[in-house]
């Protein structure tokens, strides 16, 4: 068992370095440019695969694929839905926000059309890459330890894993990035808290693809603007602002307790064939 734990161990600190130190190398080369985040998924995904498989000896659905159950699904959704629209409405309370444009029937049709085929390749798209990795790796890795510090190390990992894409980035300043690469670490303790509950990546990516679909409409890309306007992103945004900051504090502290309990009566649904 100890053999066991050491080989573990060898796998999560040569998945975060080399993940890590890959991510700076390469936002250092191409300097915020458009798609420059695909390799940096693609490089974290393949070896998250590789030592699964090649050096664990494991299988990828190990790793939870397998079907979950809906009421897990479900939570992960709405929990972080509320969770960016707090954001919103905060930023409409004190009138840091504005809607764009008013919005006539055909344009919104259209646009919830879009918003809901990005949410199911967004949650696709997350569930094989950074869910995979930082979730089923990193946390499948480390839950031989209290389920809680599984959660809290793969989160910092993640939240490291993000910070060249802030500090290296030409749109974003020092501030941006460092409440960037925070709220990215707290919503990775969210993604693996609901990963946790049945070892089950297919929560956590839908609550990662309705964040993310959420943010790019409503906020925009870091060099550009959404639904959402206003005259600061340093204060408004929900990803490096400050109003995003205060409710990824909240949200964190809530689920922080919440895991404490969870990881005290650690009881996981197992899935009779999460083998494969």
């Amino acid at each position: 068992m100890k053999k066991l734990k050491n080989k573990e161990l060898k796998g999560v600190i040569l998945f975060s370095i080399l993940t890590i130190v890959f991510n700076f190398i390469y936002s250092f080369v191409v300097k915020g440019r458009i798609g420059y985040l695909y390799p940096c998924l693609l490089f974290a995904t393949f070896l998250a695969l590789i030592l699964q498989t090649l050096f664990h000896r494991k299988t990828i659905f190990e790793l939870g694929l397998f079907k979950p159950r809906l009421k897990t699904c479900l939570k992960s959704f709405l929990v972080n839905l509320i969770f960016i629209s707090l954001i919103i409405i905060l930023d409409l309370i004190f009138k840091l926000t504005y809607l764009a444009s008013s919005l006539s029937k055909e344009i919104f049709f259209e646009l919830m059309l879009k918003v809901i085929s990005s949410f199911f390749l967004t949650s696709f798209l997350a569930l094989f890459t950074e869910e995979l990795a930082f979730r089923g790796y990193l946390i499948d890795k480390l839950k031989s330890k209290r389920i809680l510090k599984a959660i809290v190390l793969s989160s910092i990992v993640y939240g490291l894993w993000h910070l060249p894409f802030g500090l290296l980035n030409p749109f974003l300043n020092t501030l941006e990035a460092i409440i960037y690469s925070f709220n990215v670490c707290i919503r990775g303790f969210l993604f693996g808290y609901y990963y946790t509950k049945e070892f089950n990546l297919i929560p956590p990516a839908l609550g990662h693809g309705i964040w993310d679909t959420m943010d790019y409409y409503l906020f925009g890309p870091v060099n550009g603007y959404g639904l959402i306007r206003g005259e600061d992103k340093t204060i408004y945004d929900g990803e490096f602002g400050l109003v995003g900051l205060i409710i990824h504090l909240i949200f964190g502290a809530i689920f922080f307790f919440k895991s404490l309990f969870f990881s005290a009566g650690y009881k996981p649904v197992i899935d009779k064939n999460s083998k494969g």
